[in-house]
């Protein structure tokens, strides 16, 4: 019984700290090491588990401590980057430039899969065609979020625009619109590749339409890290998936796995960047 209520007031302290931290403009894991600031599309539970493969590899592999860490959202997220609150971040490619600029951070590495808009339907729904998203409810994470941005840009780009748009919804989330979605709240969704497979397979949604590919999520360092420091935990990235322990962890956290960045690459999106600010 004594055991019990230990239990019991162990996790209600966990539980308090992780809800006040919420409240707070960064939620973060743990307390010493480099800052690893993590773009906030899911939420902090969900992120910080999801990329807790990636974190413990670098620390066996790098030898350097890491601490997770998120904001509420993605203004506030940006907002840390530009303050040059973040050792390392996981920030989203049209987020890039803008921390490039700040001449504080530098590319460390990117995903190897391209980004792209993929819209989805429930399986059974009458809609076929994009065209058919005419006033439609259409569901999507924040709309500063790249996924929506390029997607909006799409449906834009194909006529629904004026008296012909969607009416668009945002959610907190990439996975709160998916769920949205699959509860019949909407009735298209953007969403991102990454979860395209798991929607038809796993959730019977059908696949409508996917706009052209862009650069992907980035890892970049701050430059007050040493570059020693950064240059090992650049190579640890891009050489995960030669080794057995590395793919694995890429496997869990659903990655495609990371190659060499420039900054050129990049640069494209400079244009998204100007109607964000």
């Amino acid at each position: 019984m004594h055991s019990f209520l230990k239990y019991l007031l162990l996790t209600s302290i966990v539980f308090f700290s992780v809800a006040s931290n919420a409240k707070a403009s960064s939620v973060r894991q743990g307390e010493d090491g480099l800052v690893f600031g993590l773009l906030p599309f899911m939420s902090p539970i969900s992120l910080f588990k999801r990329f807790a493969p990636l974190r413990d590899y670098i620390m066996q592999n790098a030898n350097e401590e890491i601490v997770f860490e998120t904001a509420n959202g993605f203004d506030e997220f940006v907002a840390r980057t530009k303050k040059k609150q973040y050792d390392i971040i996981l920030t989203a490619p049209h987020f890039v430039n803008s921390a490039i600029d700040t001449g504080h951070y530098k590319l460390l590495a990117t995903f190897k899969s391209p980004l792209s808009a993929n819209i989805l339907v429930r399986g059974n729904s009458e809609i076929r065609d994009v065209k058919d998203l005419r006033g439609k409810k259409i569901g999507h994470a924040p709309e500063t979020a790249f996924i929506p941005v390029i997607g909006r840009k799409y449906l834009d780009k194909v006529g629904l625009k004026g008296e012909k748009a969607p009416v668009y919804k945002s959610y907190r989330t990439h996975n709160a619109a998916y769920h949205a979605l699959t509860a019949g709240e909407i009735e298209a969704a953007i969403i991102g590749p990454y979860l395209v497979k798991n929607a038809i397979e796993k959730d019977g949604l059908r696949l409508i339409a996917k706009s052209n590919d862009f650069p992907s999520i980035a890892v970049l360092g701050s430059k007050r890290v040493s570059t020693t420091t950064l240059d090992k935990i650049s190579k640890t990235l891009i050489g995960m998936e030669n080794t057995p322990e590395g793919s694995l962890a890429l496997t869990q956290m659903s990655c495609p796995g990371f190659r060499e960045a420039s900054n050129t690459e990049f640069n494209v999106l400079r244009t998204y960047l100007s109607s964000l600010d």
